[in-house]
């Protein structure tokens, strides 16, 4: 089994017991989409460095497999609700092996 397979299976198995529903509303009239998310976090701590200085923020976050909303494209400023709040996509760091992290702000 090569390495991507292996991650696809993984992140399979991962998503099954810790996954969160995700409604995700593309807009433009395509209909919502339902799926799992390989993880959310409500208050996931980023920490970045900013002049050699490390600085800390907490902010809501899900990793997802882009297959689960394929075709639709992750873009900043889409709608997506996750237990009941609503959030927009703030950023969005592709992994290249087929997930996303999404970093989101409450809507």
């Amino acid at each position: 089994m090569d390495w991507d397979n292996y991650a696809a299976v993984n992140n399979q198995a991962v998503g099954a017991i810790y996954g969160t529903p995700i409604i995700l509303a593309p807009g433009g009239g395509a209909p919502a989409l339902t799926f799992d998310s390989i993880s959310f976090d409500a208050c996931f701590e980023v920490v970045e460095m900013l002049d050699g200085v490390p600085v800390s923020s907490q902010r809501p976050m899900a990793d997802i497999r882009l297959s689960d909303i394929d075709p639709v494209v992750p873009a900043l400023g889409m709608a997506l609700a996750i237990k009941g709040v609503s959030y927009t996509i703030a950023d969005i760091q592709k992994d290249g092996r087929g997930a996303a992290r999404l970093y989101l702000t409450e809507a």
